[in-house]
Order: C-alpha cells, then structure tokens, then sequence
C-alpha cells in the first residue's frame, strides 16, 4: 500500500494515495459528502483511508452496518488495541492522539466497565431541570447578543455559538464565566488538532483543580454529583469524564448551532420553510434536518476489532481503527429516501449508536434550539455578509463545523435590545414580533431579509 505524496487533492480525484483515502486531503474538507458518495459507490460499506500519512484506518459509512458493528462485541472502544498506537507508529505529538488516546471514561470502556461510568454519568445528567436550565441558556444567549447588537455585524461563530454552551456548562458545573471563557480556546484546538497535545494537558489541569475545588465545597452542580455518585469514580476518571462532556456538550453543539444557521441563511428550502412561507417547520425541526444532512460529528467514534475480522467486503486487521462516520451513514439514508426525511424522525446517527450513544442529546438539542432562536428573532433583517461558497470549513478529521460565519443585520440600540429580549420554548415555533423591519437590500441565493414582516405573512 502507498498514501499520497502531496497533501493537496485540489483538482484531482478526491480518491487517491492507491487504495487508501486521505482525510487529511483538501478534497475531503472541502466536500466530505462526495468523498463519502464516492466511498460508498466504489468500496461499499467499510472504505480504506489514511488518518494521517502513514497513518492507516478504515471508516464505516453506511448505517445499518455501524448498528451491528455497535452491537458485536467483537468490536472495542478500548484505543490501548489500536495496533498502530502500542507499535509506536502513532508519535505523542500526532494530532489525533487527544481524540483518539485511551482515557479511563466511558468513551473508551466496553462491558461492565462502560456500563458503570455510563450510568454514573446518565445519573448526574438526570438532575438537571432541563425546564429550569432553558432560563439560563436564555439569559447567557441574549447576553452575548447583547455584546453586538448595536454594531448590525457579527461572527456568529466566535461571538456567541462557540460561547453559548460552554457558558451554559459552565454553570452546570459550577465553574464561573471567566475560567469557562479560557476553555474556548482550548477546547478548539483539540477539535482543530491545532496543538492539540498541550491543550488536552491544559484541559486536564483545569478539570482537576475544578474537582478538588468542589471536594473542599460541593455545590448543586454536575461535578458533585459525579464525585457523590455511587459508582465512586476516582479523581483520573472524575477528571475524564469532565474532560469528555464538556468536550461533547460544547464543540459539537456549538457547531450545530452554526451549522443550522448557515443552512437557515443559504437553503432556500428550508429557509422558507422557517419563516412560514410553505410547511412551517419549528427550529428542532430544522435541527434534526441538520443533524441528517450535515451534521458537526463527522467521524467519531473509532472502535478496534479484538481479532482479523471481515467487514463488509473488508478483512480488518486485529487492533486496526475503524471510525464510524456518523455524517456518511446520515447521508446515506437520507439520499436513499431522497431527502424525504419524516418531521420528527431522530433515527439519524449524529449522538451515537447503540450502547455509546450520547446520553446527553436532549441538553444539546435545548441548547442549539435555543441559541438559533434567540438569533433569529434578536436580529431584524439577518443575512450573510460574504456570499455563502466563501464560508470557510474546519480542517478536522473528525468534524464537519464553520471557522467563521460573517453576518450583517439591523443594528439595535441599547434600550431596543433589552426589549428584545424573550424567553422561548423548546418545543413552539418562534412567537411573531411585532417589530417594525425595513426590507433588506442584500443579494444572494437566498437571506432572511424582513424575516419578521415574512412570517407574519405566512402565519
């Protein structure tokens, strides 16, 4: 086997470096869904690629076989048997070694194990009143809308979908606002792979030192009930397990949130649809539609098989990564059913399959519908403020997210801000303003110019 020379597959077929594809390649951050299309047609369900040069793995994309690889015990979530980690083919330095490294957390424990730290942390998540939680969200969103309101500009990205969550599990957690604010950065560089190495250290030593902080004055927040809980989970796995759900609840949610405004922003479809021009659809449903077609977990997680097993038209070395692609598997039910996908179908693979599935899902969902919410009602006249191919993507093996998203809008004062402000449900479509909006003079395929003035017509 060869991988390519040249890590730019710009012009070329997006399928080169022998039999072997690269996820590094420029080919697949620009357009995964036709790397996963070309896949699929050409090696089935399980496809040959390189992680990083020299670096070799295999991705599932097609759902029905990441199901039964979920629930074969053949397979492992345990990375100590990935075969080109324990031969030192994989140095400490590699990007992927922060996502893929073996952790003592759920992510990486099968069994009994995964069964114990799963249920220590579904229990602490049970607490929270999900009802209760919506007013912080609310308070933190219109509070970094806040921030820009008055300027009619905004990264949408950097300004408020990379904060909104962090913010909200911040509290959960009972760190306050500046500490959270410094896991921004850190966080999107192990995303980005971006010194990733150092800042998953940086990320450990601030989870210990919120964990000895809570030892010493526990509070009614998520660590301690993860420190209380009875599975008695020692300081490394308390930390770990911080270490993943602010990890999960935060880049991914935040990448839904920017995911789903571009779709609002640059889909005629479903944009209309939103401001109730056809079907009316409600936010959640626009986020389900999101987390089917383009959906921020690209490729995650990777299990190992325990021995040389056949997969698909593939025999898989023993200790070999195998990634689920989540994005690919989504996509391929969705084009088989033509992009007719049912109002309210969740079938999509984007928290998770089987036993591994995200048990955090319905905090994420509040979040994202929340934080798109508020948006759209916040700011009058919403558009982008470069045309939409100009949107830059994250270079990242695992996920499918926006770096920026420029937008203008009609500026507001401070005093029209605060009686802007509104608190939304999750399950009801956007109430009707009643503010006055100038029609937008902005071009493009498409933008949500007077959205306002449009949904009352609609209604």
């Amino acid at each position: 086997m060869t991988h390519p020379l040249s890590p730019n597959g710009a012009g070329r077929c997006p399928i080169s470096g022998g039999d072997r594809t690269p996820l590094y390649d420029e080919a697949f951050h620009v357009d995964p869904a036709t790397v996963f299309r070309h896949l699929r047609d050409t090696q089935g369900p399980v496809a040959k690629v390189w992680l990083e040069p020299g670096v070799p793995g295999y991705i599932i994309v097609d759902h029905q076989t990441m199901l039964e690889v979920s629930r074969d015990d053949i397979w492992s979530h345990d990375s100590r048997l990935w075969q080109e980690w324990r031969t030192g083919r994989i140095p400490d330095h590699s990007e992927l070694v922060p996502m893929m490294m073996w952790r003592p957390n759920l992510l990486f424990a099968d069994g009994s194990d995964h069964t114990r730290l799963r249920r220590a942390v579904a229990d602490s998540l049970a607490e929270i009143d999900l009802r209760a939680m919506e007013a912080d969200i609310v308070a933190i969103a219109n509070g970094l809308i806040d921030a820009f309101a008055a300027q009619g500009t905004a990264d949408l990205i950097t300004q408020y979908a990379v904060q909104l969550p962090l913010l909200v599990f911040n509290r959960l957690f009972g760190l306050d606002d500046r500490a959270g604010r410094a896991l921004v950065a850190i966080l999107r560089r192990i995303w980005d792979g971006s010194d990733a190495v150092r800042a998953n250290a940086e990320l450990e030593r601030m989870m210990g030192r919120l964990i000895g902080a809570k030892r010493r004055t526990p509070g009614r927040d998520l660590t301690t009930s993860l420190i209380n809980h009875h599975a008695a989970l020692d300081d490394e796995e308390l930390i770990h397990h911080l270490v993943v759900i602010i990890g999960a609840g935060n880049t991914p949610v935040a990448d839904l949130i920017g995911n789903t405004l571009r779709m609002i922003m640059t889909d005629r479809q479903a944009g209309t649809n939103v401001a109730g021009l056809r079907d009316h659809l409600t936010i959640p449903e626009v986020i389900h539609r999101v987390l089917w077609l383009d959906t921020p977990m690209a490729i995650y997680p990777w299990v190992y098989p325990r021995r040389d097993t056949r997969l698909g038209n593939v025999i898989i070395p023993a200790g070999s990564a195998v990634g689920m692609a989540l994005a690919a598997a989504n996509l391929s039910v969705a084009e088989q059913r033509n992009g007719a996908l049912l109002r309210g179908n969740r079938a999509y693979t984007s928290f998770g399959v089987g036993p591994h599935k995200c048990p955090a899902d319905d905090l994420a969902l509040r979040i994202a519908a929340i934080g798109v919410q508020t948006v759209l009602h916040r700011l009058p006249e919403l558009r982008l403020a470069v045309p939409a191919p100009a949107l830059g993507g994250r270079r990242s093996v695992f996920a499918r997210a926006l770096t920026a998203l420029p937008v203008q809008f009609t500026p507001l004062g401070h005093q029209s801000s605060r009686e802007g402000t509104w608190n939304p449900s999750f399950s009801t479509p956007m109430p009707t303003s009643t503010t006055n909006q100038r029609r937008s003079a902005s071009s493009g395929p498409w933008s949500l110019s007077n959205f306002r003035a449009r949904w009352r017509r609609g209604r």
